[in-house]
């Protein structure tokens, strides 16, 4: 979201050299420009957050492998400016991007050592139960054997057992969707 955020911040400059020049935005330019109300604020309180996850461990096995590939892709950048700025004969300028890249080390290990957190689906263990209620129903209705009342009667619950699933997967969709579409059932009967 925030490369996003950049990316947009970096069309809006353009969008401002040009309209500082007095050339006219196309209208879905001049749309996209109307919409970007404060978004250097924006910037700098999603940068802040951020760096708040990374220095509190609040992140997710793929956040923190892309912050990772992030921070050696800005390493390999300061490392790479400070070899030339020393070319350039700029010592000054040198030793403040080895600072950087000394920084940047710092957050890597740092990132490295970090164990990722983990999100759970609210109602996991209900979900399992009640899928292995349906799966057990579902065997009742396929069987091709004469079957006691009781166990017939059992189906009666099936309505009320679906709906339940319904809810709790309703319940954690959205921030988990992938989790929960990872324990749907495999097979359940309608």
């Amino acid at each position: 979201l925030l490369r996003a955020m950049k990316d947009m911040q970096l069309k809006f400059d353009e969008f401002e050299k040009r309209l500082g020049e007095m050339a006219t935005l196309e209208e879905a330019e001049q749309s996209l420009y109307d919409s970007g109300v404060a978004l250097p604020e924006k910037i700098t309180t999603l940068a802040g957050q951020l760096e708040a996850m990374i220095d509190k461990g609040q992140l997710t096995n793929a956040e923190k492998n892309l912050m990772l590939a992030d921070f050696k892709e800005k390493q390999d950048k300061a490392k790479l400016a400070a070899e030339h700025a020393l070319e350039d004969n700029k010592p000054k300028k040198a030793e403040a991007l080895q600072g950087q890249v000394a920084l940047l080390e710092t957050k890597i290990k740092a990132l490295e050592e970090a164990k990722p957190i983990t999100h759970s689906v609210p109602g996991k263990e209900e979900i399992r139960k009640l899928e292995s209620q349906l799966a057990a129903l579902a065997r009742i209705e396929g069987s091709k054997q004469l079957l006691p009342v009781e166990e017939v009667m059992k189906l009666n619950a099936k309505p009320k057992l679906e709906e339940r699933l319904a809810q709790l997967r309703a319940q954690g969709s959205g921030w988990y969707e992938k989790e929960v579409r990872a324990i749907e059932p495999k097979v359940v009967a309608k």
